[in-house]
């Protein structure tokens, strides 16, 4: 009888983390996108193409739309970067391809968050994978980034002991 009582115990807890990770997950993952997702996933991708352009321009005059107040953390930055900074990154380090794949778009009202992994390639041919977790705020109609973090699933990351 012990014997049944902890297979059902294990049980449990093997359905309540199956259950946690479908309502974490499914909003996105493998999942169609709402038009209101998609047209944010579509600012998402916008910021990309830029980089692969070197159009720092676009960010600048607001054709693609980052939050005067942006601020990320990644890479191997130690501290977060404001978007000054980010634009000097993007103009920088240029990228040949890239592939995006969502793992979630949640909004909340005028706030939103995107999970993501990306693989890019330098012009080098060097591949970097990682992933991406943002904040976007609506304002005036349009999606703006708000902040993020950024990882690579290549290396590890110096950080702060």
């Amino acid at each position: 009888m012990k014997h049944l009582m902890m297979i059902s115990k294990k049980v449990s807890t093997i359905l309540l983390l199956l259950i946690f990770v479908a309502f974490f997950a499914a909003p996105t993952f493998g999942m169609e996108l709402s038009p209101a997702q998609k047209e944010l996933w579509s600012r998402v991708q916008a910021i990309w193409e830029i980089w692969k352009k070197g159009d720092v321009e676009a960010i600048e005059t607001g054709r693609v739309n980052f939050h005067e107040d942006y601020i990320r953390l990644g890479g191997f930055n130690l501290f977060p970067v404001n978007l000054a900074e980010t634009v000097n990154i993007i103009s920088s380090y240029p990228i040949y391809s890239f592939k995006l794949t969502p793992i979630t778009v949640r909004i909340f009202g005028n706030v939103a968050i995107v999970q993501y992994y990306y693989s890019f390639e330098s012009p080098d041919g060097r591949v970097s994978p990682g992933r991406v977790s943002s904040t976007y705020i609506k304002q005036d109609g349009k999606w703006k980034a708000l902040g993020g973090m950024s990882a690579s699933c290549s290396r590890p990351v110096p950080c702060l002991k």
